[in-house]
Order: structure tokens, then C-alpha cells, then sequence
């Protein structure tokens, strides 16, 4: 190389010393495209962070750059990447063991990014020894989570209805995000424009038999039924609302993103095993093997600016009735759609309402 003389004038060759090596033209060549690759790798870099719509499918699916800096699938050590196949759990032949699996209250979720809500949900999974292989989430169902952004709160869901409040309260989807193993999950949907915020159907227990491919979910049903009605008094609407649960029936839906996130694509309501369950307009569960079609996106339905992460789509094939409490839900689960709904079931989920 060529070195500048320190007194200002002329530079001079800097030879090699003796017992020194000079650079050959290989060595040069090698340094060069070393470089070359180097600067490459780093015009790249640049591109995806301007231009990251076009690049992201490519480079967030190899886990390198992601929402403008390097990035992996971990944090903690806890792989958070999406899996492009479901999961499968340790049931039925072979399997042994039962478990009283500990329920999460909904927490909030907004703000946070995909990748430590999907962080959260991994650690939940492995609290039980219940899945077979490793976890990973199911890339249909969770993959559009959007990072940073806000969720439909449970007090903007069950009292204010959509609008600037609608996040308001811990997050929607916690209930079934922060709870992997309740395969199905009671939505009641009905905002009540109250002071207060109302309670919502709240799982008390959840019980699990590996050997028997089944679970058994409590839910508190009549606290919920007697609270709903003194809140609903109060409301613009007391009228029909009071109407709606002095009836003794009222509506409830499905949740099944983590039966999904299992495997299990079908549920049917076994109306013989059931106790005061009824098909509500337009459901076809105690009729039929209704397909799931849960999934996580970002949608406009909560009418906050920029929308906001939600459960999608509505399915009213996932609707019924409860007519009376104490009752039973005694749902089939398969992983492909059975040839009729007295096939045995791949899983079943019991939901028991006190």
C-alpha cells in the first residue's frame, strides 16, 4: 500500500519488511469482493427499510430484517416465529396425564408487538406438557397481528360499542390468546351503552384428560346472567335488553382460534349430550360440522382511527342459544371434515354453565 510521508512531501512505497509477505493479486482479489458483498448487503438493508411493503414478505419469512432493523425470531430465548402447519397435542392413544390448567384474565395487549404477544402465548403453552414436538403459532390465524397497534378493549366491546372508546379495558382477544388450551371460547357481544362496564361470560376452570382426547371447561354463567341484568336496567335500551335475558334466552357464539391453532378445523354442538343449547338464526352447529374460520387481523370494526387488531370474520354459523342454567355444551372437534356428525370426535370440549 502507499503511505503519506509525515513531513508533507511526496509519498513513498512502504515495502515489506524482511521476512514479510507482499499482498498478491489473489489476496487483493479476495479483499475486493469481500467488500463488494459487504456494501451489497448493506445497499439492501437501506431498500428494505424505505421500500419494506415490497421486501417484508421475503425478509421477515427468513427472520433478518424486520420493521426497519435486524431481527430474529427470539426474544428470551423463546422462539416466537409462525408455524405454516398447526400444531398437535398429546391425546388419545398413548397419551396419558390430566391437568387443571390455570385460566388468565384478559390483560391488555395494545402497543405491544406481534412478536411478544406470540412470545406470551409460547411460555402459556409451555407451562403444560400437552403439545406434541415444539410450539410454534399457526402463521393463518396470527400472522397479521400488526405491531404496536391498539385491540378492541372488553369494556369498549360490552359497553361502548365502537368509536374512541372501543379500546378501552384489558384487550378482547387475551381470552383466547393468553389462554392456548381453551380450545372454545363464550363470546357474548352485546354492548349495553352503560356508565359501568358489564361482565362478561368468565371461564372459572378448565380440566384436561389427555388419555380421553377431552377437556372440560366451568364457566360462571349465572353471575354473569344476574349481573348483566341489573347493568342492563340502566341502560339506553333497558327495555329490550331486560326483554332479552328475562326470556331465559340469550345469544352466545363460538371462539375456536385455538382449537385452529390445534388442528381441529370443524366443531359440532352434540344437541343430545347438551343441555339447553338451541341453534340461534342462522347457526348450524347442533345440525351440523361447522368449518372455523377464526382468525387475527387488523380491521376496521372498532372504528378507532387506523383500525385495530381484532378477531375476524363474523361467522353467524357459530351462533346458539343457551336457554337454560345450569346447562351443558358438549362440543366435537375433528381435524377434517367427518362424513356426519356422529363420527367420533378427534377432541371433545365440554363447557359446563353453573
Amino acid at each position: 500500500m502507499m503511505e503519506e510521508s509525515n513531513t508533507g512531501g511526496t509519498a513513498i512505497p512502504n515495502f515489506p519488511s524482511s521476512g514479510q509477505q507482499a499482498p498478491t493479486r489473489k489476496n487483493i482479489s479476495s479483499t475486493a469482493v469481500m467488500i463488494g458483498v459487504a456494501l451489497i448487503f448493506l445497499l439492501a438493508c437501506f431498500i428494505s427499510w424505505h421500500a419494506g411493503a415490497l421486501f417484508a414478505p421475503y425478509t421477515e419469512a427468513l427472520g433478518i430484517f424486520t420493521n426497519g432493523h435486524f431481527d430474529s425470531c427470539l426474544i428470551n430465548g423463546i422462539n416466537t416465529c409462525e408455524s405454516s402447519a398447526p400444531n398437535k397435542l398429546k391425546v388419545g392413544n398413548g397419551a396419558t396425564g390430566t391437568a387443571n390448567i390455570k385460566i388468565t384474565d384478559p390483560i391488555e395487549l395494545d402497543n405491544l408487538t406481534k412478536k411478544e404477544v406470540l412470545g406470551m402465548r409460547k411460555k402459556l403453552v409451555a407451562g403444560y406438557d400437552l403439545v406434541d414436538g415444539e410450539y410454534a403459532p399457526y402463521a393463518p390465524l396470527f400472522g397479521q397481528i400488526q405491531d404496536n397497534a391498539p385491540w378492541w378493549g372488553m369494556d369498549g366491546l360490552l359497553c361502548h360499542g365502537a368509536g374512541m372508546k372501543s379500546i378501552d379495558g384489558p384487550s378482547e382477544e387475551s381470552r383466547d390468546v393468553a389462554n392456548p388450551y381453551m380450545l372454545i371460547v363464550l363470546d357474548e357481544g352485546m354492548a349495553f351503552s352503560t356508565e359501568k362496564c358489564a361482565p362478561y361470560p368468565r371461564p372459572a376452570a378448565l380440566e384436561w384428560d389427555a388419555g380421553r382426547s377431552q377437556a372440560a371447561a366451568t364457566y360462571n354463567m349465572s353471575d354473569f346472567v344476574a349481573k348483566r341484568k341489573i347493568l342492563a336496567s340502566l341502560s339506553k335500551n333497558a327495555t329490550n335488553i331486560l326483554t332479552y335475558f328475562n326470556e331465559g334466552n340469550f345469544t352466545m357464539s363460538l371462539i375456536g382460534i385455538n382449537a385452529r391453532d390445534f388442528g381441529y378445523q370443524y366443531a359440532h354442538i352434540d344437541a343430545e349430550k347438551s343441555i339447553g343449547i338451541s341453534d340461534y338464526y342462522g347457526g348450524r352447529l347442533t345440525t351440523d360440522a361447522v368449518e372455523l374460520r377464526d382468525f387475527i387481523h387488523r380491521g376496521g370494526s372498532c372504528g378507532y382511527p387506523g383500525g385495530c387488531n381484532n378477531l375476524s370474520p363474523d361467522n353467524p354459523e357459530q351462533d346458539f342459544t343457551i336457554s337454560k342454567i345450569p346447562g351443558t355444551i358438549y362440543f366435537k372437534l375433528w381435524k377434517s371434515k367427518p362424513a356426519s356428525t356422529g363420527q367420533e370426535a378427534d377432541f371433545t370440549f365440554i363447557i359446563n354453565l353453573v
